[in-house]
């Protein structure tokens, strides 16, 4: 394939601008906005042979697609993105990640290894520590997915006052925050726990001997910090947007008054549909109350899988 001509100087500053849009809107999951600026960008770019850097940014708007629960969408474009993509690029893997972590969540398994063994089988990354970290990456994102594909399928209850009940007691008990993500970790699911190990299973299955062995196992039914820690990712994902991002209800109400009531009510209207248990709610509303809003805002700022593409080791 040849290359495309470099972008005018107009086309670079439109582009930079459309990316931090792009970005920002998928970082608090404004997905329909997220689809008017990909539009915007897709008629930048393509005219222009810049197909790769489209479906990269178009990358960016599946992960938030799947966060958000719209899979169908993210779908349709990943399908478009591995089609036209080179099987040993970086755009193809991540792709195919993003499309296994669809297929977990509509519990289509067989296609979900399908697209994990693509994944794992490029040859996108030459240097071995580079390999190793993207692997643990990979197969952490999808334990993770499945613990939530998982609880999707609970029935648990899940109330405002409950958690709000539960969070004082953590607060009045002064509770470790190991003891906090043992409480977590007590509270998942064997079915769930035992899901997410048949996924990293699923994963390795994929690898050669020698690179299955760079891996650490999925944490055991016994291990309640690990799992713990585990939901407490997950969840982050999921919740940060609505606490964090800088138009949300919680961050206008909290700068005239700290409000822990309504960190919890937000959390509970976000995740009262997710089956997730109110111990696990309770959990990371404390975290989140004792490190501080802003604090936790700025640690857990959801960094989406390209977000580790040129991170340093």
């Amino acid at each position: 394939m040849s290359t495309p001509p470099a972008l005018t100087a107009a086309q670079k500053r439109r582009f930079t601008g459309l990316k931090k849009q792009l970005i920002e809107a998928c970082q608090e999951l404004d997905t329909k906005g997220g689809k008017v600026i990909a539009r915007d960008l897709k008629n930048l770019l393509l005219p222009t042979g810049h197909q790769k850097k489209y479906y990269e940014m178009l990358l960016h708007l599946c992960d938030a697609l799947i966060v958000k629960e719209e899979c169908d969408t993210a779908e349709s474009f990943l399908d478009a993105i591995i089609t036209n993509s080179n099987s040993n690029t970086r755009l193809y893997q991540e792709a195919n990640v993003l499309m296994a972590i669809c297929k977990i969540h509509l519990l289509k398994l067989g296609e979900a290894e399908f697209c994990i063994k693509n994944a794992f089988g490029s040859k996108a990354i030459k240097s071995n520590d580079t390999r190793k970290r993207f692997l643990e990456i990979v197969t952490q994102r999808l334990e993770e997915e499945a613990l939530l594909t998982s609880f999707r399928s609970s029935d648990a209850g899940l109330s405002s006052g409950q958690v709000l009940k539960k969070v004082e007691e953590y607060c009045t008990s002064n509770v470790s925050e190991d003891g906090l993500f043992e409480d977590a970790g007590k509270s998942v699911p064997n079915s769930a726990i035992d899901f997410m190990s048949n996924i990293n299973e699923m994963a390795k299955r994929q690898l050669a001997y020698s690179e299955q062995l760079m891996l650490p196992p999925p944490p055991g039914n016994k291990e309640f910090i690990k799992i713990g820690k585990r939901v407490f990712g997950v969840i982050s994902r999921k919740v940060w947007p609505f606490i964090c991002s800088k138009n949300c209800k919680v961050q206008q109400t909290i700068k005239v008054l700290e409000a822990p009531e309504c960190i919890i009510s937000c959390m509970v209207a976000e995740l009262s549909s997710q089956g997730i248990g109110t111990t696990i709610v309770a959990v990371v509303s404390t975290l989140v109350i004792r490190q501080s809003l802003k604090a936790y805002c700025t640690k857990w700022s959801p960094k989406g899988l390209m977000g580790y593409r040129y991170k340093r080791l």
